[in-house]
């Protein structure tokens, strides 16, 4: 076919046509492929969102909705359309970041008077723009804050991401934790044994009485002296006696010197560590101290 310009009349017009040279410009079977005719509905839009987040992969959410839809021609956008839409949807969720995303959702949600929340920037005040999340497990340090209530059921107070476990992340931390309860301390608080941990609390909270959770005791046992539970399964129950058994000191003393002579442990034990800092979890001690019935530290 060819078209000229009639200068004339300031229109185009055909002068020559050959019928036979010319054919359908696309399938009718193929019509729904055409980038003008494709489209995703706000209906479908959502349903690709909830497939996808139910696990459904690309080509089986596609093939799905397109069932639905009376087939592959009448759904309206083909399989990469639904992986574009995904992945525009992914980048646009990650434009602030992930940590700008989870500070935009706090500031919502500081609509609500008993909500609360604090963060601080790194040292640098630096906020970067990592896509590493993909290659490596960069996991952050989380950090929660459990307590009982009158009926010993069990509330979280709050919770924290880290970016560190050194000291002045944990005193942040705790400081942040005592504004956000009104500057209210706690009589006690039990952690794990890690240094900076209690550095930070003695920094933070002088007056509060830092116990050693028993749980943590127990599992750090089994990983440094496991070779004493496998010798002999005596050693378990005299363990387990001087962590919560004897309430007199001289009683405690006894047991555990007796534990060390009867299982002939080594000067370089684990449990030679532990003994210094037994008025932080031994039963003797803690007695002595409000801890709302919670002597496990759970």
């Amino acid at each position: 076919m060819v078209i000229r310009l009639d200068r004339k009349i300031g229109k185009y017009k055909v002068v020559d046509f050959v019928a036979k040279h010319n054919h359908p410009l696309q399938p009718q079977k193929y019509v729904h492929m055409i980038r003008s005719h494709r489209r995703i509905s706000e209906a479908q839009a959502s349903q690709i969102v909830l497939g996808d987040q139910s696990g459904l992969r690309p080509k089986g959410l596609h093939e799905y909705i397109s069932k639905q839809a009376g087939g592959l021609e009448t759904v309206g956008f083909t399989k990469q359309d639904l992986k574009n839409y995904l992945r525009t949807k992914r980048m646009h969720s990650l434009k602030f970041g992930e940590v700008g995303a989870l500070i935009k959702y706090f500031k919502h949600e500081s609509e609500n008077p008993s909500f609360f929340y604090d963060f601080q920037m790194d040292v640098d005040d630096v906020i970067t723009f990592d896509t590493t999340y993909k290659t490596n497990k960069d996991y952050r340090p989380l950090g929660v804050f459990v307590g009982l209530n009158n009926h010993t059921q069990t509330i979280i107070f709050g919770a924290a991401l880290l970016y560190d476990e050194k000291i002045p992340s944990f005193q942040w931390l705790f400081e942040t934790f005592l504004k956000a309860m009104g500057g209210a301390k706690p009589k006690t608080i039990l952690t794990d044994q890690d240094a900076a941990m209690a550095k930070a609390v003695s920094l933070v909270m002088p007056e509060t009485f830092h116990g050693l959770c028993t749980w943590h005791i127990r599992q750090n046992a089994i990983r440094h002296v496991n070779h004493l539970y496998q010798k002999s399964s005596q050693f378990g129950k005299d363990f387990e006696a001087c962590i919560d058994l004897h309430e007199e000191e001289g009683e405690f003393l006894q047991a555990w010197s007796s534990l060390l002579v009867e299982h002939n442990v080594s000067e370089g034990s684990w449990l030679h560590t532990i003994f210094q800092l037994k008025e932080k979890w031994a039963w003797t001690y803690v007695r002595k101290t409000f801890t709302a019935g919670d002597d496990d530290g759970e």
